[in-house]
């Protein structure tokens, strides 16, 4: 069976949790970027079966990183702290 290779984005406070919560699911973390820059090039580079975004990495927005995967038809989800 393929494990899905799985990219998070997110606030570095949230990126081991991820990680591990991941894995437990089966998943393997094909990359992580608690960064726009990071995310970006991943986005562009990556090889993943989709994507888990948060709105607001280190006070800078995830939208250009959503712009890139809709471009490739990539799958995402995006998670936010706001209510």
């Amino acid at each position: 069976m393929h494990s899905p290779n799985t990219t998070s984005h997110l606030d570095h406070a949230l990126v081991a949790f991820s990680r591990d919560m991941l894995e437990d699911l089966g998943h393997s973390v094909a990359a992580e970027a608690a960064n726009l820059d990071d995310a970006l090039r991943h986005a562009h580079e990556g090889n993943f079966d989709f994507a888990i975004l948060d709105v607001n990495v280190n006070g800078r927005q995830i939208f250009p990183v959503v712009d890139i995967l809709q471009k490739r038809s990539q799958p995402f989800v995006l998670s936010t702290g706001y209510a």
